[in-house]
């Protein structure tokens, strides 16, 4: 539980950062930086409950890279999307870290 809520954190940072592509609005912008300093806070309330119970440790910082891919598919099909429905590639469920 505690390893998904820290790796939620790179699939938030990839999210945030596929949203950004072709957005040149400034205050879009400040917003996605405040989701990003929130997005790391969790990820360091949960590395540090995984410390305290002797989880074993991630092995890397959350990065905007580990989902890119996914993060920059799901941006695709919601822009091609005609429906109110989520694509398939949004589902963060199904997205898997780069090299996988």
């Amino acid at each position: 539980m505690l390893m998904r809520q820290y790796d939620g954190a790179s699939m938030d940072l990839a999210a945030s950062f596929a949203e950004s592509v072709g957005d040149n609005s400034a205050p879009r912008a400040t917003l996605r930086e405040m989701e990003n300093a929130n997005a790391l806070s969790t990820a360091k309330i949960a590395l540090d409950l995984m410390r305290d119970n002797r989880c074993p440790l991630p092995k890397s910082a959350p990065s905007t890279a580990t989902y890119m891919s996914a993060a920059l598919a799901c941006r695709t099909d919601r822009f091609k999307a005609t429906g109110t429905e989520s694509p398939e590639s949004c589902k963060r469920e199904n997205w898997k870290p780069a090299g996988q």
